[in-house]
């Protein structure tokens, strides 16, 4: 029987380019060859052995050439009939293709019977799997035909299909409905491209993806993905990358692409920007570099070159430079654009850095100098435009910071609120209700078992506790590490279990450090976690560590550099169809735009506030300002300042002149390192930090600001075993308020009751903290305990 098996790459018809492979074609493979009396003969045999090979058991008493012989005579008389040199041009003429579903409506022979409708469908069947026809993707992907599909598996690359069929069966749980759909989408991919399983690439998959897409907007990224490593364990799309995403997310262009992505018609000022970016490229992160070349091309270039055609040259006159600053100034809409200063100073650097590099080497940027056409009176805006954006901060912070309580206190209710109704949906049989919260939920009746609690509730919204539980957690994870540590949103996606270490006090106390992967400043920084820190951080590795005690290791896209990390074990990750993903920042700040609206205080809130707000909140406290810089990362204290919205501008200057004073009365022989004695002091003196109730965690060196009234200090924290004095001292106060008032010292009462405010604060964080799972970080073999 001759029935095509190993295909090579075929010969393109319409719609469709496939390289032609050097070694000859196999003789078998008829789609592309012209159609001739041996070729029909050789075909019409070669159908009617593979059907009887699947004649139904019912029929298998008659004769499967007498039984056939009418049906390919049919199916090959209507093709014979249709223009074209071969069988797949005849086939794409007829229009049966582009019908789709409808396909037997274009035939001109009698199918108005159910038995001649199933009759041409196996003639459609042999030719296909005979290699006569080849279906586009609109076709196969319309047209259900499991007789179809499992033919195709049983004559071409069996094992290689059965090897897929038990990936995707360890891989979904053994659900065979997901199981037999990979199958069919491979066999798909090895219909249409002409290929054998073996030599499908990445770039086959994406276009049946896109096919799929287009087709009927199926086929989810878990779908795809599950496909992808399915294949990639089969020992298919080698050449690949290990995660899925990396083939749908966008890679980084080289300066010459980075510049050919704005179609600048200029030949010579295409090359002049692609050398110009290429000499800027290497001491620029990728963000920095994608929007350098977009105000030097789009902004700066091809706006001359919209208003200019023709233009050849970056001489520029002064009409031409007048007006293009002019429409610099407006956004498309036709507002004003907000920074304009930062598209000046991209378009002067660019002049004066090639006038220089004329100096330096001029047989490469001599010919290229030119006067640049932005004065520095012009870039004189820029001070001005950061201070305004320094300014709109600022009014944010102030905004959000009083709010601050309520949306901790928020997060933390939800993420209680869904744990609870994620408990009872899966305590709940399906069809039986429960009330939570005074709404009743259903619990619907799953499809398939394997599926995860859905509810409904009495109005008909429906409700997924998984997710909702999923949600809250990593929301009230995101605000509370953001809230403790201070850092920015790209750093704690880039926190790992290894970022935990332990710091060996000298009196043996271990604390906890949170190690910063360097990100922004390319500059790594520890710094301390404080007990709520630390015991989110234990949940989260709770959370993501596996039965076995080990957090999976997960690759992880850096969006700003476009590039992917290696395996490591993250700690913002979450598993999606069975496999470990970690988190973009896009997703998180959707969890915190519905945290804020829950807590009703707002919109606009950005996990960088969160920066602020800490920045804010400790140098308003008494941190010096210089260890703040230290904490944030910054290099130099300007930039902590412009953090510190509410922190009074005349004591900044003060501390400067401070600081300058101390600099210039200090003996030089003071700048040295410190000697074994004097760190061996600065360790002790974190040893005499116990205080009642709890311990001091003022910075080294610095005075206590609130002369030991410590319940009004941030820096006292409170042990959990000493609530029970904390009530009794609120209790105290309100007596002594009480008293107070009944005898008008009305100054006392200011006083007391401000102290009260501190005090609730503290109870109020205490109890919160006593609320949670109890964790214990165990930092000496680095796992996480229940």
């Amino acid at each position: 029987m001759t029935i095509v098996g190993r295909q090579a790459p075929s010969q393109p018809d319409a719609g469709h380019t496939i390289t032609t492979a050097a070694e000859p074609l196999p003789e078998h493979l008829l789609f592309w060859q012209p159609v001739t009396a041996p070729l029909r003969r050789r075909l019409f045999t070669a159908a009617i052995e593979l059907l009887a090979t699947r004649l139904p058991t019912s029929q298998s008493h008659l004769d499967p050439v007498t039984h056939y012989t009418p049906v390919m005579e049919n199916f090959l008389g209507w093709l014979d009939r249709q223009p074209g040199e071969s069988y797949q041009d005849r086939w794409l003429a007829s229009g049966a293709d582009s019908a789709g579903r409808d396909w037997l409506s274009e035939v001109d022979v009698d199918v108005s019977t159910a038995y001649g409708r199933m009759r041409f469908n196996r003639g459609l069947e042999a030719l296909v799997c005979c290699g006569a026809i080849r279906p586009t993707y609109g076709f196969l992907l319309t047209v259900w035909s499991n007789r179809l599909w499992s033919t195709w598996r049983e004559e071409h690359d069996t094992e290689l299909f059965a090897l897929i069929g038990k990936t995707a069966a360890e891989e979904l749980d053994r659900r065979p409905e997901k199981t037999s759909g990979i199958l069919i989408d491979f066999a798909r991919m090895s219909i249409r491209t002409g290929k054998a399983l073996g030599e499908l690439t990445c770039t086959d998959l994406l276009d049946y993806r896109r096919a799929c897409i287009d087709a009927k907007g199926s086929g989810t990224t878990i779908s795809w993905a599950t496909a992808y490593y399915c294949g990639r364990a089969a020992g298919l799309f080698d050449d690949g990358p290990e995660e899925f995403q990396a083939l749908l997310t966008a890679q980084q262009l080289s300066p010459a692409q980075m510049v050919d992505q704005h179609h600048l018609v200029s030949p010579s000022m295409r090359l002049l920007l692609a050398e110009y970016l290429a000499e800027r490229r290497p001491n620029l992160d990728y963000t920095s570099f994608s929007q350098l070349a977009n105000r030097l091309c789009r902004l700066f270039w091809r706006d001359i070159e919209n208003h200019h055609p023709g233009i050849d040259s970056h001489h520029l006159t002064r009409p031409q430079i007048e007006a293009w600053k002019a429409r610099v100034m407006v956004l498309e809409d036709g507002s004003a654009r907000r920074r304009p200063g930062e598209v000046f100073g991209a378009v002067r650097s660019f002049y004066l850095d090639i006038n220089h590099w004329a100096n330096d080497t001029p047989e490469r940027w001599a010919h290229w100098a030119a006067p640049s056409p932005v004065t520095r009176q012009d870039v004189r805006v820029l001070p001005r435009e950061r201070r305004r954006a320094t300014a709109r901060m600022h009014a944010r912070v102030r905004e959000f910071a009083p709010n601050l309580p309520a949306l901790v206190r928020s997060a933390h209710q939800h993420r209680q609120f869904a744990a609870r109704l994620l408990h009872l949906a899966q305590e709940t049989p399906p069809g039986q209700e429960f009330v939570l919260a005074g709404t009743t939920y259903t619990r619907s009746v799953p499809v398939d078992a394997d599926s995860g609690p859905r509810l409904v509730t009495a109005d008909g919204t429906r409700v997924d506790p998984v997710f909702l539980e999923h949600e809250a957690f990593w929301s009230w994870a995101m605000i509370e590490v953001l809230r403790h540590a201070g850092i920015r949103i790209e750093e704690l996606l880039e926190l790992t279990h290894h970022s935990v270490r332990p710091y060996r006090k000298p009196d043996g106390t271990i604390v906890p450090l949170l190690q910063i992967a360097p990100s922004k400043t390319d500059a790594e920084r520890v710094i301390p976690a404080s007990p709520e820190l630390a015991s989110v951080l234990a949940q989260v590795i709770s959370r993501v560590t596996a039965a076995d005690g080990t957090i999976a290791l997960v690759s992880r896209r850096d969006e700003h550099e476009r590039s992917w990390s290696d395996p490591m074990p993250f700690l913002f990750q979450f598993r999606l169809a069975g496999r470990p993903r970690t988190f973009n920042s896009a997703t998180l700040r959707e969890y915190l735009d519905r945290a804020v609206e829950r807590a009703g205080i707002g919109t606009g809130l950005t996990p960088h506030d969160f920066r602020r707000l800490f920045t804010t909140d400790a140098v308003n406290n008494g941190l010096p300002i210089h260890i703040a810089a230290e904490l944030l990362g910054h290099r130099n204290l300007d930039t902590t300042m412009g953090y510190t919205a509410v922190y009074p501008q005349e004591v900044i200057d003060r501390y400067q002149q401070f600081v300058e004073r101390r600099r210039a009365l200090r003996p030089t022989e003071e700048y040295r390192p410190p000697t074994a004695a004097e760190l061996s002091e600065f360790a002790a003196h974190f040893g005499q930090r116990r205080i009642e109730m709890g311990s001091c965690v003022r910075p080294y060196g610095t005075p206590c600001a609130h002369e030991h009234a410590c319940l009004r200090c941030p820096f006292q924290q409170i042990e959990p075993a000493e609530l029970p004095n904390l009530d009794k001292i609120k209790a105290n106060i309100g007596r002594r308020i009480e008293a107070a008032r009944e005898k008008q010292w009305l100054g006392d009462v200011a006083q007391l009751e401000k102290t009260l405010t501190h005090v609730d604060a503290k109870r109020e964080g205490l109890l919160r903290l006593l609320a949670q799972p109890v964790v214990s970080l165990d930092l000496a073999s680095g796992a996480a305990k229940n």
